[in-house]
């Protein structure tokens, strides 16, 4: 037994050790004659052949190899060995029989499309008779390479069917990650035709599991493939650039002339049908080419794809067509757009749409060392509305900046695109927005990039043809969580209607501080420039500062005057004008929160210089203190149009504590005012329609009446006050009038009231006036009483009244008009005076004389008498009595030589007088006669002394 299986020992160890002590390679010809027969073209077995008899019979020749030269039709193959599984008893008898063929490590190329003879198109004879199995293999098919194939290729003897199942990688090249599939494909015999059937399948597996392709169709003899294909998947972002969507894909397939068309696909993405084709070209340039056409897609699931990354795949060109479509939460409509996806990146050849608010864009460009460049076009009816959509596109905090209406309405714009990792950059801008030109650049960093920042920065520099800055000034600064960087630049611009020539703005908003670098334009010849920063939270404003500059004030005085109005300040034009003229410079500083802001303004008109130091209130006031100079205060008065003659000769100077609050109020507390000869004090507040407060002056001077000629009616409507003053002296046209004074003047509904009481000439005098501009025509009413007044030679009381040289008197006037003019109320003026003058003289006459002349019966004495010296007198007493501007004048005086009786008329508006004045000695029967005619302060005197002849020439 023992012995038994030692031989058995011995056999298998010659079995086993045996067939590589021999010298197989003389079956090294006969090995690759069975292959060049079942290939057609020569094999060569560059290496050695080997057996191996276990487990099963195995030649092994190594180095295998078939020139690309030999058939003249492209077809290549490199094997590390090919094993041939032989049967055992024909082979020691020197014959081959081959049963399986293994090709390990094999690497076959074969044209696209395989030309007639090749292995697609007649299986090798040998495989009628065995298997072939392909191990770790690699197949070059026209430019697309797959690897790690292990594949088992079966031929049915009955039917000539070739049948090959396997899996393998796509090599990179073809896809960006190499994918493992499993194939399978079913080749029948070719008929008289030369048209063989043909079916195959892929199935993706891992990440492509439920990923499959199936085919089924034929083979011409020329190589052309055509049939029906089918794919499903449960994400095409594996397959392609493309977003992650369940899809299904039917259509007809044809392969011709090194390329593979799959057209009339009925597709579905994520359960949305579409139609589309695909397009792949096999060779030294293999490309795929798809077109998808859809009612509707999802661009938010799209645009990531177009942001990369890009792999090292097969060029892919995606052209993606769609009526309609949602981005960002908007409708866009008529959507094209043509992409090339390769090694080198993403080119955009076209992409259009109308986006929201009916814009329509445009775009080309490609992208290079990951950034995107491109030239961008949008015509954007309704701009504001394209934006307020286009910033959810952007990255949180763009969206923080609000735009007020009125701007951004209609653009028309083309631009130079950059995007990369650190923003996007818009350059070369041209175009129009709101119907004017504009040309620059717009920047958005991320807060990503080679220098990383924390929030979104947008940086705009335009320059624009025209620009209207009022909407402008109403943008609300976005929040902390974006920085702008803005430079607006225009010709010209305008603001409440009048023009901003050179206009520029550089400002900067960064985490809640603005930075305005630079603000500048000329406004009616007026030059202006701005510059100053606002920080923290909350807001602080710091190095404030607004210059203003012009050659000649006069043309900015309109824009000037419509700054005024809104904040209720109706400053009369005529002033304006008048006082702003000549140069002009003023320098405004200030910092602070803007609810308490701190300020200090230096401006110099001409001679007017004004200096304050405002500062901002809680109630929105401003208050501080102001002071105004000019070396002539009536020629600054005559400059604004109004003639202040009566105002005296000397300087302006005006300080007090000030404050403007909203809607024009204005409040003076301690002002001190110097202004010719007027000398005061007081505090007053105007709160927009009325007047309050308190003055004293040293010196009031008041124009005469004549000057107020309708002034003081158009002024008094729709205007209050309630003022009381002081007045130590009071001029009028520079002439002493009253002393003392006390006055309270209040103005309501149209009616001004003035009360009062003051002396006058040593005694005390009481005011009343009342001016009724409510009523058509205004109606003025004036009283006055007056006792112990002692009158002064030179120092006529009115008009008319110089002959009074000395006395004491007392009296009363009430009186009346209407008219908004001095001649209307003068010839309207009504009432009555009444006035008694005690121990006084009277110039003019003479009756200490006339009684003289009498008692010697002198006519020549007695005209002279008449006519000149003075007079002593017990008593005067005057009544004037007021009807439509004429008067009734009687007046009588005692004397203690005789006694004057006056009669007459006097016409108010022209000034006449048309009087008798009688003077009578004691005892005498008759008197002289004068008569008064011409202007009541200088009329004619014409003596008539014929009573007195007549009782001369009858006295015995």
């Amino acid at each position: 037994m023992a012995g038994v299986l030692g031989v058995l020992v011995a056999l298998v160890c010659a079995i086993w050790v045996l067939p590589g002590w021999l010298d197989w390679n003389r079956y090294r010809d006969s090995i690759a004659a069975i292959m060049s027969d079942g290939l057609g073209r020569p094999v060569r077995i560059g290496g050695n052949v080997t057996l191996r008899l276990l487990p099963q019979p195995v030649l092994t020749a190594a180095g295998v190899s078939v020139d690309a030269s030999e058939g003249g039709d492209g077809v290549a193959l490199r094997a590390d060995a090919a094993q041939l599984r032989v049967a055992l008893v024909p082979l020691l008898g020197g014959t081959i029989v081959a049963r399986e063929l293994v090709l390990q490590g094999a690497d076959l190329t074969l044209p696209w499309p395989p030309g007639t003879g090749t292995l697609a198109q007649r299986p090798p004879a040998w495989l009628s008779s065995l298997q072939a199995r392909v191990e770790r293999g690699t197949l070059h098919l026209g430019g697309v390479d797959l690897q790690g194939i292990e594949a088992r290729l079966e031929s049915d003897p009955d039917t000539g069917t070739l049948t090959v199942a396997g899996a393998g990688q796509v090599a990179p090249g073809l896809m960006a990650v190499p994918e493992a599939w499993r194939f399978s494909i079913r080749l029948a015999r070719a008929g008289p035709d030369g048209v063989a059937p043909i079916e195959a399948s892929i199935d993706g597996q891992d990440r492509l599991r439920d990923t499959g392709l199936a085919f089924s169709g034929q083979i011409a003899g020329d190589g052309a493939l055509a049939g029906r294909i089918m794919g499903r998947g449960p994400n095409l972002s594996l397959l392609l650039p493309a977003p992650p969507l369940a899809w299904r894909a039917d259509g007809q397939l044809t392969a011709t002339a090194g390329q593979v068309e799959a057209d009339a696909l009925a597709i579905e993405l994520d359960g949305v049908p579409a139609r589309g084709t695909v397009a792949i070209r096999i060779g030294d340039r293999a490309r795929m080419d798809m077109a998808i056409t859809a009612g509707r897609l999802d661009l938010d699931a799209w645009a990531p794809v177009l942001r990369g990354p890009f792999g090292q795949g097969l060029p892919i060109g995606v052209e993606l067509t769609a009526e309609q479509a949602t981005l960002a939460g908007g409708l866009l409509r008529q959507v094209h757009g043509a992409f090339d996806f390769g090694p080198n990146g993403l080119t955009v050849r076209t992409l259009a749409a109308r986006l929201p608010g009916d814009a329509r864009l445009t775009l080309q460009g490609a992208m290079a060392e990951n950034a995107f460049e491109a030239t961008a076009a949008v015509t954007a009816p309704d701009f504001a509305t394209t934006l307020r959509w286009a910033a959810h596109l952007m990255p949180a905090g763009t969206a923080d900046l609000v735009l007020p209406e009125g701007i951004l309405q209609t653009a028309e714009l083309t631009g130079a695109l950059h995007a990369g990792p650190d923003g996007v950059t818009l350059t070369g801008v041209t175009g129009q927005v709101d119907n004017a030109g504009v040309t620059g650049s717009v920047r958005l960093r991320l807060g990503t990039g080679i220098v990383p920042i924390t929030v979104p920065a947008l940086a705009v520099a335009l320059r624009l043809d025209r620009l209207t800055l009022g909407p402008w000034l109403q943008a609300r600064p976005p929040g902390p969580a974006m920085d702008v960087d803005l430079q607006i630049a225009a010709p010209v611009a305008q603001w409440h209607g009048t023009p901003v020539l050179n206009f520029g703005a550089d400002a900067r908003w960064v985490a809640g501080r603005l930075a305005l670098r630079r603000l500048e334009g000329t406004v009616a010849g007026l030059r202006v420039q701005a510059s100053g920063a606002a920080v923290g939270e909350p807001m602080r404003v710091q190095d404030g500062r607004i210059e203003l500059e012009t050659d000649d004030l006069a043309p900015a005085a309109p824009f000037l005057r419509s700054l005024l109005q809104p904040a209720g300040w109706d400053v009369p034009p005529d002033w304006l004008t008048g006082l702003l003229t000549g140069p002009f410079v003023a320098t405004l500083t200030g910092s602070g929160p803007p609810d308490a802001l701190q300020a200090s303004i230096v401006a110099v008109a001409g001679d007017l210089r004004i200096e304050a130091q405002p500062h901002r209130e809680p109630s929105g006031s401003w208050a501080g203190p102001v002071t105004l100079r000019h070396p002539g205060a009536t020629r600054l008065l005559r400059a604004a149009g109004i003639e202040a003659a009566w105002l005296g000769e000397g300087s302006l100077s005006a300080v007090a504590r000030g404050r403007a609050g909203p809607g024009g109020t204005i409040a003076i507390d301690g002002g001190e005012l110097v202004a010719g000869a007027v000398r005061g004090r007081g505090s007053l507040a105007w709160d927009g329609a009325a007047l309050t407060g308190s003055a004293a002056f040293e010196t009031l001077a008041l124009p005469s009446p004549a000057l107020l000629d309708g002034w003081a009616v158009r002024r008094v409507q729709g205007w209050g006050a309630d003022v009381s003053m002081t007045a130590e002296h009071v001029l009028v046209d520079q002439v002493p009038v009253l002393r003392d004074g006390a006055f309270r003047l209040s103005l309501q509904s149209g009616t001004l009231d003035v009360r009062g009481s003051a002396q006058w000439q040593g005694g005390p005098v009481s005011l009343a006036g009342t001016l009724d501009a409510s009523s058509a025509p205004a109606r003025w009413t004036g009283r006055a009483e007056a006792t112990a007044l002692r009158l002064t030679p030179g120092e006529p009381l009115f008009a008319g009244a110089e002959v009074l040289q000395s006395g004491v008197l007392a009296g009363s006037a009430a009186v009346t008009a209407t008219g908004q003019s001095v001649a209307a109320l003068l010839a309207t003026l009504s009432g009555q005076v009444q006035a008694t003058v005690q121990d006084g003289t009277a110039q003019g006459f003479d009756l200490p004389a006339l009684k003289a002349a009498m008692a010697q019966g002198s006519p020549g004495a007695m005209r002279a008498a008449a006519l000149e010296g003075q007079t002593a007198f017990d008593a005067l007493e005057l009544t004037i009595g007021l009807q439509g501007g004429a008067g009734s004048v009687a007046a009588s005086l005692s004397a203690a030589d005789g006694t004057v009786q006056l009669q007459g008329t006097v016409d108010i508006p022209a000034g006449l007088l048309d009087a008798r004045l009688v003077m009578q000695a004691p005892a005498a029967p008759v008197g002289v006669e004068v008569r008064l005619l011409g202007p009541v302060g200088a009329p004619r005197r014409t003596p008539d002394l014929t009573n007195v002849s007549r009782w001369l020439a009858e006295r015995p």
